[in-house]
């Protein structure tokens, strides 16, 4: 489950982080100074930290099924 936090949250991080200097960068070297917008969305990095929950989920429950089948064997 911490896998998956890190990633959700850490990818969201890494995607403000990158769009924040993007911005800083093209305001700074353009001649315009208008700041170029964003063309990813975080949403990526949301669906594969759930992707990770899930399959943590999975391996949780596979794991108590075994020590409950250890209990009755």
């Amino acid at each position: 489950m911490t896998v998956a936090r890190i990633t959700a949250f850490g990818g969201v991080g890494v995607w403000a982080v990158s769009n924040l200097a993007i911005w800083a960068l093209s305001s700074t070297v353009l001649s315009s100074g208008t700041a170029t917008r964003p063309h990813q969305s975080p949403l990526g990095w949301i669906a594969v930290g759930f992707i990770f929950a899930a399959f943590a989920e999975l391996i949780k429950r596979g794991l108590a099924m075994r020590a409950e089948l250890d209990t009755v064997i």
